[in-house]
């Protein structure tokens, strides 16, 4: 979801996506397995379609093309800081761009609810965060 919101906020902002090279991985994630349907809905709902999407784990090829990985849990910037670390210096949390050290809760097998609830706080924190996200980024932003 935390990919199509910033996409979705590019887009209400209007502000030249391809500036922009956004993807998101997942430190242990299985690859190629597609978004829930919770994460699908809640993204529908929003008005960006997120169906054809499917996971990939993390990895330094993918390090190397992104300036900016922005973390939902401190665990993903311990694992950066362990299995990339000539990359670690690229990883923040998602809450830190609003000067907060709160880690987002992953919403995997829970309800719609909590999708939505999740997707609410990552709008808030890009639209927040916004400018230092644009100050850290380079353009190039990977979010897991």
């Amino acid at each position: 979801m935390a990919e199509g919101l910033l996409n979705l906020f590019l887009s209400k902002k209007q502000i030249d996506s391809t500036e922009w090279k956004i993807a998101s991985a997942g430190c242990w994630a299985i690859p190629d397995i597609p978004a829930t349907t919770h994460a699908i809905a809640t993204m529908e709902a929003l008005g960006w379609d997120i169906s054809n999407h499917r996971s990939q784990p993390l990895s330094e090829s993918l390090l190397a093309h992104h300036s900016l990985v922005l973390c939902m849990e401190l665990a993903h910037i311990l694992f950066i800081q362990r299995h990339f670390s000539l990359f670690a210096n690229r990883a923040f949390l998602l809450y830190s761009m609003i000067e907060k050290e709160d880690e987002l809760v992953d919403p995997i097998g829970g309800s719609r609810t909590k999708y939505e609830k999740t997707a609410r706080e990552i709008i808030s924190i890009t639209a927040k965060g916004f400018s230092k996200i644009q100050q850290l980024s380079e353009s190039a932003v990977l979010q897991i």
